[in-house]
């Protein structure tokens, strides 16, 4: 069985882009894709991570009064742990005409 999980983004506005991107995997990856992603949000208190507030100026919701010099050690350790667990990415961007 396949699992996956997808997010998206847009400019403030909603007017100009959208962005999906996402992950699909089958259930062993799936489930050590899971536990390593967890094991590096844990020691920081969080249960997920979104990167629009994450990356927002100044970082906003969960992240609000972290330090940049944090958000960029956390998002590399995360980085690093889905780039170990075999899976297929997919993203696309659509331009509003």
């Amino acid at each position: 069985m396949l699992k996956a999980y997808f997010d998206c983004s847009a400019d403030r506005e909603q007017k100009y882009f959208l962005t999906l991107g996402g992950i699909v995997a089958s259930g062993i990856p799936w489930e050590k894709f899971q536990e390593q992603w967890q094991s590096v949000l844990k020691p920081y208190g969080l249960t997920f991570f979104h990167m629009a507030p994450a990356m927002a100026i100044p970082p906003q919701d969960q992240f609000k009064g972290w330090p940049r010099e944090k958000i960029d050690v956390l998002v590399k350790a995360l980085l690093k742990r889905d780039r170990q667990i075999q899976r297929s990415r997919l993203s696309s961007k659509i331009m509003h005409c």
